[in-house]
């Protein structure tokens, strides 16, 4: 079935952590139709901010955006680049009309690529065939990333205070597992190691 050209459709859908927690990377999916000659913008908010960083957005492509682009960083160098930070950003897309008319819309998305991070780092310092001692260590990481689903499906619900709620959850229950997983362990032959 044809596109029909005369319905605008503004959609976009966000990658947010892939391999790289640097780049936050935005694909068009908009039906442009009578705004196909319009140029659209895109607005971020990033968390902690209230002021969208607007830039503009290309159409049927992904738009990528990073520290520089955001206004949280001004390198030269790609690889000084700043990780991006976990939490709540708004990621709007607007586009205004000849008869003056402005058609936006609005997403919320959750960024936890850094705290995922950081659980993956604990998750390999384990080996999953043999290590009883650490059996707590599974439990409480797989509660930690329970909390970060949980969070990720509220964002989905458009409820980014619950999402936050969460997320801050996570983060403390992480930080407690990093400073308690310190200290000897027994493995599997019953030889007390170091970890």
């Amino acid at each position: 079935m044809p596109i029909d050209t005369s319905v605008l459709n503004i959609d976009f859908d966000v990658n947010n952590c892939s391999t790289n927690c640097k780049v936050l990377q935005v694909m068009d999916l908009s039906n442009w139709g009578p705004a196909v000659t319009k140029t659209a913008l895109i607005a971020i908010t990033t968390p902690g901010s209230t002021v969208p960083i607007e830039n503009i957005f290309q159409k049927e492509k992904v738009n990528v955006f990073n520290s520089n682009n955001l206004g949280l960083s001004d390198v030269d160098d790609y690889s000084s680049l700043a990780i991006l930070p976990d939490g709540v950003y708004k990621i709007c897309v607007r586009v205004c009309m000849s008869d003056g008319d402005v058609e936006e819309v609005c997403k919320y998305i959750l960024v936890d690529c850094t705290i995922r991070c950081q659980v993956s780092r604990q998750i390999i310092t384990v080996d999953l065939n043999c290590d009883p001692c650490k059996a707590s260590l599974l439990k409480d990481l797989q509660d930690v990333v329970l909390f970060l689903d949980a969070a990720q499906a509220q964002i989905s619900n458009c409820n980014a205070n619950k999402a936050m709620e969460y997320y801050r959850k996570a983060a403390q229950m992480l930080s407690r597992i990093s400073l308690n997983s310190d200290g000897p362990c027994t493995n599997c032959d019953g030889i007390t190691i170091s970890r």
